[in-house]
């Protein structure tokens, strides 16, 4: 069992569990183009972005080695290795098998493999394979990568392609591939998706960088605002770049993403990038959270940070938690969170109704005005005042 210490008493924890960035393919059919001298129309379907020219912040003849197939070089594939792959009955054999070819691979001889697999029907295996090889390309030769994702796009509206350019990029330029991006002209929506993807991966391996690229461009927010500003839904996977980057840099170094986090302008977006990383700190060292939220100065920022905390620990030990919320200095974010504390120790049950008994005993050490608040709220909720319920009790 982990113990906190703090001036409440010891406090065992619910470990948060941390958010896992999850990059999926694009659904709807996926066409990859082929030889100019070649190319008919591409049957595809358009994903919820329209079919436009893209201005780039290189210019296309900087993509070097796609106007023609590598010739097949020692270590490089041919297509009789891909094809006994993609033969594979067996998906995750496939892809672990595809993975250690890749591995292998120069730029030119990812091209190679991506024009083989032009040529091949399209299913199911094609279009993983197309992936994860753009991706591999993207990794090798950015810019050539993108240039390629860039022309399907244009020719097909299917970004995916072009996505898993960018991500290979990142993997080994993230800053360039980022400026590559932002000289795309690409929706908004589209535009807000590949940043938050460049942006994980770029976090994954370089959180610092990642945060401080934000902070400089605050343009990159997208449609979510910019720090301190309002605009967009705010949480665990809410999509904000800030939060993707505060829950990388957390699972690595939740110090430091502390740190970085309190110097974040005072608003909703820093008390919930803030939250994220006190749930991954959590996690690691109790300990350490809770010495770093008690050593910061009384304020609406530290009753936030407690107010998190508490949310964490409530459905180990509530009695504990619920200790925290006394802490609080704003009795009306005490409510708040006391409420949020009951929901987690399952106060609020669906099956057994509403336990007031529970509930009384758990809010006992909180203020006389703010238990009255609480329980008013228990009633509106559907509490009967024999401790039963008035339906579920839970809404």
């Amino acid at each position: 069992m982990k113990i906190l210490t703090t001036s409440g008493g010891l406090l065992p924890v619910l470990g948060i569990a941390g958010t896992t960035l999850a990059i999926g393919f694009g659904a709807g059919r996926l066409s990859a183009p082929v030889p100019a001298s070649d190319r008919a129309p591409a049957a595809v379907t358009i994903q919820s972005q329209e079919v436009r020219t893209l201005r780039t912040a290189f210019p296309p003849e900087s993509a070097t080695g796609t106007d023609s197939p590598a010739d097949k070089k020692p270590g490089n594939p041919g297509k009789d290795d891909l094809m006994k792959i993609l033969g594979n009955p067996v998906a995750k054999n496939r892809s672990m098998e595809l993975d250690a070819l890749l591995a292998g691979v120069d730029a030119p001889g990812a091209r190679q493999i991506l024009d083989f697999l032009t040529s091949m029907p399209d299913g199911p295996g094609k279009r993983v394979a197309l992936c994860k090889v753009m991706q591999k390309w993207g990794e090798l030769d950015g810019a050539a990568a993108a240039a390629y994702g860039v022309d399907a796009f244009e020719r097909t509206g299917n970004s995916t392609l072009l996505r898993n350019a960018m991500l290979g990029w990142a993997q080994s330029d993230p800053a360039t591939s980022m400026q590559y991006l932002q000289g795309l002209d690409l929706g908004r929506g589209l535009a807000n998706d590949f940043t938050r993807a460049v942006l994980g991966v770029w976090s994954d391996f370089d959180p610092a960088a990642a945060a401080a690229y934000l902070q400089v461009n605050p343009g990159s927010q997208g449609g979510l605002g910019g720090f301190g500003r309002r605009g967009g839904s705010f949480g665990r996977g809410s999509g904000d770049p800030a939060l993707i980057v505060a829950d990388n840099w957390a699972a690595q170094d939740p110090q430091a993403a502390a740190n970085w986090a309190w110097s974040l302008p005072t608003g909703p977006q820093q008390g919930m990038v803030m939250n994220i990383v006190l749930q991954n700190w959590v996690d690691q060292d109790p300990n350490g959270a809770a010495t770093f939220v008690n050593s910061q100065p009384a304020g609406s920022a530290k009753d936030g940070m407690v107010s998190g905390l508490a949310r964490s620990l409530a459905a180990d030990d509530p009695a504990s938690a619920m200790k925290w919320v006394a802490s609080m200095g704003n009795q009306g974010m005490q409510v708040v969170t006391a409420m949020g504390v009951l929901g987690q120790a399952g106060v609020f049950g669906s099956t057994k109704g509403t336990d007031t008994a529970l509930a009384q005993s758990l809010i006992s050490t909180l203020p006389q005005n703010v238990q009255q608040q609480i329980m008013l709220r228990m009633t509106n909720r559907g509490v009967s005042p024999g401790g039963g319920a008035r339906g579920t009790g839970s809404r």
